[in-house]
């Protein structure tokens, strides 16, 4: 799984509806695992189904951009975990291998 609960994440390689790739979204919670299975919003507004393999959640967004089957407009919608990237603190035991590329720099001229 890529995402967890809390989590600030990207969404990422859809195929239908491109232009939302890019888009951040608020992790809500787990939703269903499986492709054909229902699940209810958390809020209990909306039923879902998932149309992909594999876990999904429940996912928030600032504007409207999934839509119920009715038609409407909705800010929190169904989302297959294969298709977020999360953003999160790396930790303080993170290491940056772009340090390893090149030679840290020096504070000391370089005599010409």
């Amino acid at each position: 799984m890529n995402c967890k609960p809390g989590d600030l994440a990207q969404l990422k390689g859809l195929v239908v509806n491109t232009e939302l790739n890019g888009r951040f979204l608020e992790v809500l919670s787990f939703a269903c695992n499986g492709k054909g299975i229902s699940a209810i919003s958390p809020d209990g507004k909306t039923r879902w189904t998932s149309v992909k393999e594999g876990v999904h959640w429940f996912c928030k967004s600032n504007v409207p951009i999934f839509h119920s089957k009715k038609g409407t407009a909705l800010e929190i919608g169904l989302v297959a975990d294969s298709n977020l990237r999360p953003i999160r603190d790396p930790g303080d035991d993170a290491h940056d291998e772009t340090l390893s590329w090149l030679p840290v720099p020096s504070r000391e001229g370089v005599e010409a």
